[in-house]
């Protein structure tokens, strides 16, 4: 063969040779940079998933704190002051939380539930007490009470046990004008004593046996004695606190 011919041809072979190296290259090239185009495209995708998630609960926080911050300030006065009962029925007046507690059945966080169908009784006092000479002059032994029964549901328990998570309060159409009035679905503080009539309770004093528990958390007793004084705008977890330390171990 003509070498110069023969030099042509190893010439073209390595041409071809250099082009498909440039077209394996320019492939290479290619790939990487739509690789690099998908890995950009993920990672933005990764920070606005990670900055929408970041405003979510920045966002949450502060419609949480202005919740909290648009909760009204209780105060006692935000409570009724309560009348006197005017009962022939003799009380015990609680000079203190302790005896409160000490003389109590029963005491929870309740929530007021529905009413029951009331009932009436005859109550007839014991001889020789004042209620009883008072009917005497009367001439009366006795006189009809209402029973005005209301469920609750016990939210917490600071002192006894009850046999199911509600219970049944009965209010006397003797002391009720002079009780709160509870509205359901309201929570309250309540100091009980077992009925001996029934299987539910009664209030422990009239007065003294309710606390109101506000919207923040506070505790306002039903009537400011001056043994019960401390316990007003006391939060509900030192309150709590503070029953549990008076029960008798």
């Amino acid at each position: 063969m003509n070498p110069k011919k023969q030099k042509d041809i190893v010439q073209i072979i390595k041409n071809k040779a250099f082009e498909g190296k440039d077209d394996n290259l320019k492939i290479i090239k290619n790939r990487l940079s739509m690789q690099i185009v998908r890995n950009r495209k993920f990672l933005l995708l990764l920070i606005s998933l990670v900055s929408i998630c970041v405003l979510g609960i920045c966002v949450s926080a502060i419609v949480s704190s202005f919740g909290s911050n648009n909760i009204k300030a209780s105060k006692q006065s935000d409570y009724p002051i309560l009348p006197d009962s005017g009962s022939l029925v003799t009380f015990i007046y609680f000079n203190s939380l302790e005896m409160l507690t000490q003389y109590s059945d029963l005491v929870i966080e309740g929530t007021v539930g529905s009413a029951l169908p009331f009932e009436t009784t005859t109550y007839f006092p014991p001889n020789g007490t004042a209620e009883s000479a008072i009917l005497n002059k009367t001439g009366q032994s006795g006189y009809q009470i209402t029973k005005y029964a209301i469920k609750i549901t016990i939210n917490d328990t600071m002192k006894g046990k009850a046999n199911k998570n509600e219970i049944v309060l009965y209010r006397s159409s003797i002391t009720i004008d002079a009780e709160p009035q509870l509205t359901q679905g309201e929570k309250l503080m309540f100091f009980l004593h077992k009925d001996s009539s029934s299987e539910g309770y009664i209030i422990m004093a009239a007065h003294e046996g309710y606390f109101y528990i506000a919207a923040d958390n506070k505790v306002y007793p039903s009537e400011v004695t001056k043994g019960l004084k401390s316990t007003s705008g006391m939060y509900v977890d030192k309150f709590k606190q503070d029953v549990r330390s008076y029960v008798p171990k």
